[in-house]
């Protein structure tokens, strides 16, 4: 029988593994010990390399996309930054010139944001919020838990204060706009409507009969919580909109590169 390997030869030689052929015959019929460890990382080198070049087919299709660009108007982020009872890190700041840089192109943003518990992710999210919002679009906060996404609704509510910002919680059990409770109809219309600029919610958002008038910004917290298809389901409902996901579990470089090759990565 034929076996057909997809890799070229030349790049399967320079990493010295066998031929698929080989492989299914180390694995089934081995003849020495090491054989069925050279079919193991043959099989995982094919697993790993479809995985990347499926993000980069993701991150070229961003790249080709048109997104509005976001512009945060600076005396505005002057205003926020002097509302806060500290100053940002050096790595908060180059993180925050990354992602609106990104806000201002003409393609979508496609970003991960990766930092321990308190190290200030929220912060760089509420002011990417804070740019889709005065620029007059839309702006979806997603948590994987209810109690998540109220803590990011009342935090968020604090932030925006100084520069009179209203936020709306939308969860399965909370629905919150203007800081008065109302039916899941009536926050379902000031979304649709465009009225309601920032909410935060939980997978609740997901659902089919949420719809957005003009969402530019979809920030997703705890990344890994959510599969591949809740993220889809929102970003569609953005068509193409632009993306931070936020994490505070430690992730490799490498490994980020890796499995998260679509994502721009800011630590």
């Amino acid at each position: 029988s034929q076996f057909p390997d997809p890799l070229p030869d030349e790049l399967r030689q320079s990493l010295h593994l066998p031929t698929l052929k080989q492989s299914l015959a180390y694995f089934h019929f081995p003849k020495k010990e090491e054989e069925p460890l050279l079919a193991s990382k043959r099989f995982a080198f094919d697993e790993m390399l479809l995985v990347q070049l499926k993000a980069l087919q993701m991150k070229a299709l961003f790249e080709t996309s048109k997104a509005k660009s976001l512009k945060l108007d600076k005396k505005l982020l002057a205003t926020f930054l002097d509302s806060l009872n500290f100053t940002l890190t050096k790595a908060q700041t180059k993180a925050l010139k990354e992602i609106l840089a990104d806000l201002t192109k003409a393609h979508p943003m496609n970003r991960l944001l990766n930092g321990d518990v308190g190290s200030g992710k929220t912060i760089l999210a509420a002011i990417s919020a804070l740019a889709a919002s005065t620029n007059g679009t839309q702006v979806a906060i997603l948590a994987p838990t209810e109690v998540l996404a109220r803590q990011h609704y009342e935090n968020l509510s604090k932030l925006f204060e100084s520069v009179d910002e209203s936020v709306a919680l939308f969860t399965g059990s909370y629905r919150i706009l203007h800081g008065q409770t109302v039916t899941r109809k009536t926050l379902q219309g000031a979304l649709q409507n465009g009225i309601t600029r920032i909410v935060v919610g939980t997978h609740a958002l997901l659902s089919e009969d949420v719809t957005f008038q003009n969402l530019s910004l979809i920030v997703v917290d705890e990344q890994h919580r959510f599969g591949v298809d809740q993220r889809k389901l929102i970003r569609d409902k953005g068509v193409l909109a632009n993306l931070i996901v936020m994490s505070a579990t430690p992730i490799p470089r490498s490994l980020a590169l890796s499995i998260y090759g679509d994502l721009d990565l800011s630590i």
